[in-house]
């Protein structure tokens, strides 16, 4: 199926077999902050510095879950592999035009999950330095501060509310 899908999409569409433990470059390559958990057997899309990944098993195939409860053996329902490869596909050459801004340099928490669960809903993340002088980018949908360890310094508190005063709008 992806080999069709490759040959019939102008060039647009290319199909590389990877093999993780063989080349972790292309693997770092693809996801350069771990965030994708590239392992042996999943599949990546990559577009654009986007990945999303499926299982060519759980993800592709729908199993009968009384079977699998009583007898520990997968029987499958419905194959869906064509609709688990159009989506994903669709989801990193696709923008979902909202960007999330984790603020770095507070000794905040990490955002590993978070950045995992954006990935998941296509939405880009991007790290914002509490370096002078402190600005939000207009791009800014979602700007998160995650349990900060030091305090807030006056530079970026002035960076925020000027955000605030400039691009937050009331509800209606």
């Amino acid at each position: 199926m992806l080999e069709n899908l490759a040959a019939k999409s102008d060039g647009k569409i290319s199909v590389e077999y990877i093999n993780p433990d063989n080349d972790p470059v292309v693997v770092k390559e693809l996801d350069p902050n771990g965030v994708a958990d590239l392992t042996k057997g999943m599949y990546a899309v990559s577009c654009n510095g986007k990945v999303r990944l499926f299982d060519p098993y759980n993800d592709c195939f729908v199993f009968d879950p009384s079977i699998r409860e009583r007898y520990g053996v997968d029987y499958p329902l419905s194959n869906i592999a064509e609709s688990t490869v159009m989506s994903t596909i669709v989801s990193v050459t696709s923008n979902s035009g909202f960007k999330v801004y984790y603020v770095t340099g507070l000794q905040e928490a990490s955002h590993l999950y978070l950045d995992k669960i954006f990935a998941s809903m296509n939405i880009e993340t991007a790290e914002l330095s509490v370096a002078e002088p402190f600005v939000v980018p207009n791009d800014c949908s979602l700007l998160i501060i995650n349990n900060p360890a030091v305090d807030i310094s006056e530079n970026v508190q002035e960076g925020l509310r000027a955000y605030i005063r400039n691009n937050v709008r009331p509800v209606n």
